[in-house]
């Protein structure tokens, strides 16, 4: 039985292979987490990568002339007398994002020895975004605070999406010997 799954994944269109080996990873990705906040790993998961995030934001608005305020006990960062912050929390940090565009990226046929420079710099690359999004999110939080809702859940999501959708179109156009041998 096993043999004739076998087969018939390999005599399968380039297409489902990708979906069945996609959602496979998927899945994976999704029991990991839910691991990872059953055995309380999840906090110290997140205060080490909020302060990251919080530490090249910092860096960047500073670069900027911005004088800004971190606490690293609190996952937050905000301009020096502005009233309102942000606070980096889980899902604010883009590991969901991280493992799409991972997933993306093996599930895709292609050579292997692209697939191991290529995502760990999309990976960089997609963090750097996030850092330089948090970093902005900053400045509308201490200027346009109504606007916050709007920049946060649209319109950077957006662009980071529109990024790693790219990233994935560059990807299979680098690779596109390998699917046409």
């Amino acid at each position: 039985m096993l043999k004739k799954l076998i087969n018939k994944y390999r005599s399968t269109t380039d297409l489902n292979r990708f979906l069945i080996i996609g959602g496979s990873l998927f899945l994976l990705w999704r029991v990991f987490r839910k691991w990872m906040i059953l055995e309380g790993q999840y906090m110290e998961f997140t205060n080490t990568w909020a302060s990251a995030y919080l530490i090249i934001a910092n860096f960047v608005l500073s670069i900027l002339g911005y004088d800004t305020s971190v606490d690293p006990s609190m996952n937050k960062l905000w301009l020096t007398g502005a009233s309102q912050s942000i606070e980096v929390v889980y899902d604010c940090m883009g590991i969901n994002l991280f493992f799409i565009f991972m997933i993306f990226i093996m599930a895709y046929p292609g050579r292997l020895r692209t697939k191991l420079w290529f995502i760990p710099t999309g990976i960089g690359l997609i963090f750097l975004l996030n850092s330089l999004r948090m970093a902005a999110l900053a400045v509308i939080a201490a200027n346009k605070y109504h606007l916050l809702d709007l920049y946060h859940h649209f319109i950077f999501q957006g662009v980071i999406y529109l990024i790693i959708f790219v990233l994935w179109w560059w990807f299979s156009s680098i690779n596109k010997e390998a699917l046409n041998p």
